[in-house]
């Protein structure tokens, strides 16, 4: 086992996670506890073989661009990408009659348009204009 496996499975034992990120950078991520500047240095020290056996697990077929500890091991957390865990609640799409309601403008003013709630009630006039022959006050 070489040095950068080594220090993989440790970091895999450690809950340590390790990506490789844009521009030849390595992220990483874990506990606190776990990222020791002992661990830290040993990293920085093998950071081009880590990068290159990230490069291999992303290229091998149906595997992950991340080395991350295995699922399901007492005490590993795992993280979701996006999502809260709940299925996903599909969209109601609303009535055409709410989408497509014509602009009436007012039979009287012909400038100001009458709410659908309120035709009936104003005798197709806007408020303004129900309002002023008292038809708005009750």
């Amino acid at each position: 086992m070489t040095a950068h496996e080594e220090l993989l499975a440790e970091c895999a034992r450690l809950n340590v996670r390790l990506r490789a990120a844009a521009g030849g950078q390595l992220a990483i991520g874990g506990p606190r506890k776990a990222l020791t500047t002992n661990l830290l240095k040993r990293i920085k020290v093998h950071k081009a073989d880590l990068l290159l056996a990230l490069a291999a697990a992303s290229e091998a077929p149906g595997a992950r661009p991340t080395l991350e500890p295995a699922a399901g091991r007492q005490g590993v957390s795992t993280r979701r990408l996006c999502g809260n865990g709940f299925p996903a609640i599909p969209i109601k799409i609303p009535p055409p009659e709410i989408l497509t309601t014509a602009l009436v403008l007012c039979r009287q003013c012909n400038q100001r348009p009458v709410l659908r709630e309120l035709r009936e009630l104003t005798g197709g006039r806007c408020y303004e204009c129900a309002i002023g022959e008292g038809v708005g006050h009750v």
